[in-house]
């Protein structure tokens, strides 16, 4: 028998956490903040634009679940558009700021957004087939917007083409039509709830099973081979269904916490630029966290 460590997951995390917080202090204390304003922008761009293409395009990446999101690197994965949405608010601000200063023509300014931001989100969009990470990064470049001070009417625009654009690669695929219908009524999913609606009704069941205070940190029913990606994806129905409403809803309260000390500190930033990142990061994460809740309470069909 394989012997398996029920604190290995736990210890997993803490690595990426320490590594995080060792990795922000040092950007922090040591890189200043004009580099981000500098042409080093467009090699962070150049850099997540490569890995997208070789992830996706050059056929390389990990398949799982029908799609190349992963770059296998020895024994550990690496999801290349986790690197393209922090280089898309980059740049975006970037392109806002010197368009703003006159370095470009409207037919220039209009000619690189389309090549550095859109081409990149259709790419994930597309030969990634992520549909949740495209919505993440046009949130986070809307936020650069909305931050940057375009326009009401300008904006209006952008978010009725988006809106448009996002429904035609709902209703266009297949797979994403029958997670709308789904996610309608998990339980008519013509299995009897055992075919595209199984996920979602376990989902249901964990967070149900919860109550007010949960059934205890560690006891969750749902984690035993019923919930699947219940340590990743679905992890916010354990944490209800094992610390109850009062788990799930502090959990709520911590991101909000994000937000509110996200954008203080967009505000008190040096300069526009310095806006339009801090805040277009910040809320681009926790949109990200929102989004998954959504997803997971059956608010929102879960996207992919």
């Amino acid at each position: 028998e394989v012997a398996v460590d029920p604190m290995a997951e736990t210890l997993n995390q803490i690595k990426f956490a320490v590594a995080g917080v060792i990795l922000a202090l040092i950007i922090w204390k040591f890189v200043p903040v004009s580099l981000w304003r500098s042409n080093a922008v467009w090699v962070i761009w150049a850099v997540a634009f490569a890995l997208l293409v070789i992830t996706a395009v050059a056929g390389v990446g990990d398949e799982e679940w029908g799609a190349h999101r992963w770059l296998m690197i020895g024994s550990a994965s690496l999801q290349a558009s986790e690197f393209a949405k922090i280089a898309l608010v980059l740049v975006a601000a970037r392109l806002f700021t010197d368009f703003r200063e006159g370095q470009y023509t409207v037919l220039v300014f209009f000619a690189l957004v389309g090549l550095l931001v859109l081409a990149p989100v259709l790419i994930i969009l597309g030969p990634q087939s992520d549909l949740g990470t495209a919505m993440i990064c046009v949130v986070g470049i809307l936020a650069v917007m909305w931050l940057g001070e375009v326009p009401a009417r300008t904006m209006l625009i952008v978010v009725g083409v988006v809106v448009a654009l996002g429904l035609v690669g709902i209703l266009g695929t297949e797979y994403r039509r029958e997670r709308l219908m789904v996610f309608l009524n998990p339980w008519n999913d013509g299995e009897g709830g055992y075919g595209n609606g199984y996920q979602l009704i376990h989902s249901l069941y964990a967070l149900a099973g919860g109550g007010l205070f949960g059934v205890g940190l560690g006891n969750s029913h749902e984690k035993y081979l019923y919930l699947t990606q219940s340590d990743t994806d679905f992890i916010f129905a354990i944490i209800g269904e094992e610390l109850g409403l009062v788990g799930a809803l502090a959990v709520i309260a911590l991101f909000l916490l994000v937000l509110w000390a996200g954008m203080r500190i967009a505000r008190t930033a040096p300069d526009n630029f310095g806006t339009m990142v801090a805040g277009g990061c910040t809320i681009m994460i926790v949109f990200q966290a929102f989004l998954n809740i959504a997803m997971v309470m059956g608010w929102f069909p879960v996207v992919g």
